[in-house]
């Protein structure tokens, strides 16, 4: 009975952890994204009042759009916060150099800092983590939206109820925005396993250009730009097979 009453415990407590995780992707779903839509509806507003309507009408929308660019503004300054803190630079103005950026952060640094990382913590025994990443798109053009969303895998750890509560607790200090959701605890206390789920999010920057016209390859050329074969990624560049663990690595040398 008490292993159990120890268990309803961390259920409560898991969801303050959750929260503390998705913070930054809170702020801009719930935040900046709202107060977005609703600049771009003012300045509609704004727009509608011009020409023909009256004075008042046009003071009362001036007001309107004035009030929607200061709280954009606010919101974008307690976003900058975390971007600086836990965002690669994916600029997205360039869709070819965004796209190499964002193969770089798949392939040569997302992946192996998340094991690095996970693996760190001796607080608790890993007992199976299913890390995994996608293969980099070869399309350009996919690099143009606002945001990545990444699911990464599961993660099993034996430990002490404290332990595992800190272990899942220190996703908040890593140096990208990867969230541990779903937190299952099982077992008899002292040792409980926890199994939770891994969820990356990467905001890119910069505001996109003209998409590109991917040029068909022909036989014995490479695709765009010369970034290897069609349906091919770069040259030095191996894809992964996206099993557990198996990252797309650069060349022979691995990660």
């Amino acid at each position: 009975m008490g292993a159990l009453a120890r268990i309803t415990k961390v259920q409560v407590f898991i969801i303050a952890v959750v929260l503390l995780a998705i913070a930054a992707a809170g702020i801009w779903f719930g935040l900046i994204k709202p107060q977005q839509d609703a600049l771009d509806a003012a300045k509609a507003r704004y727009d509608a009042a011009y020409p023909g309507s009256t004075d008042e009408k046009k003071a009362e929308a001036q007001k309107d759009l004035k009030k929607a660019e200061q709280e954009v503004e606010v919101a974008n300054a307690k976003w900058a916060v975390y971007d600086r803190k836990l965002m690669p630079n994916i600029d997205v103005s360039n869709f070819i150099h965004g796209s190499q950026q964002l193969w770089d952060e798949q392939i040569l640094v997302l992946g192996p800092m998340v094991e690095k990382f996970l693996r760190a913590d001796t607080r608790v025994e890993i007992t199976q983590a299913n890390i995994a990443l996608p293969a980099p798109s070869t399309d350009p053009n996919m690099v143009n939206r606002k945001a990545f969303t990444f699911p990464l895998g599961t993660v099993t750890v034996q430990g002490t109820f404290q332990n595992i509560m800190a272990h899942v607790q220190r996703w908040n200090k890593f140096n990208r925005l990867v969230v541990a959701d779903g937190l299952v605890l099982s077992g008899t206390s002292p040792r409980l396993t926890g199994t939770y789920s891994l969820t990356a999010y990467i905001f890119t920057h910069g505001d996109p250009s003209k998409a590109i016209q991917v040029p068909q390859a022909t036989s014995g050329q490479g695709g765009f730009g010369g970034f290897g074969g069609p349906g091919g990624p770069p040259p030095g560049f191996e894809g992964g097979s996206g099993a557990p663990g198996d990252y797309p690595t650069r060349g022979q040398g691995g990660l």
